[in-house]
């Protein structure tokens, strides 16, 4: 399920400051582990493409995640985002754990994304759905 087809630039490695993962653009089958990110964003970000193809068959797994906005799905607006697993993370001094951002004026998806094993310490907010996230323009 996850293999070897990717569209997005993606970087893995042990630790990382003042970065963002961001698996996007239509990507499939990307594998994101031991990773420990310290960024002041989002940690990791899902995202669609701007040209409506779905990224999907994302796995993210056995990292820690702190001083950053969690792990994020979106922000969705046209296209989708399907078949997502964050497993056996850990986030502390986060503004968020697990969130989802999406534009409600525009047509787009999310679906099966699961959260298992996720341990949050001293965060804002452990869950967050936001169906009408304005980003910055």
């Amino acid at each position: 399920m996850y293999g070897a087809r990717a569209r997005a630039r993606v970087c893995v490695c042990v630790f990382l400051r003042a970065c963002v993962l961001d698996p996007g653009g239509g990507s499939t089958g990307i594998h994101i582990h031991n990773v420990w990110i310290h960024n002041g964003d989002d940690s990791v970000a899902v995202k669609p493409s701007g040209l409506g193809d779905c990224t999907r068959e994302i796995l993210v797994e056995s990292s820690h995640f702190e001083f950053g906005h969690g792990c994020s799905i979106g922000s969705v607006g046209s296209g989708c985002v399907e078949n997502v697993l964050f497993r056996n993370i850990t986030m502390a001094n986060q503004e968020n754990g697990c969130r989802v951002k999406t534009y409600s004026e525009q047509a787009g998806h999310v679906r099966n994304i699961t959260w298992a094993d996720i341990t949050v310490k001293d965060t804002g907010s452990c869950v967050t759905v936001n169906a009408n996230y304005k980003p910055l323009p």
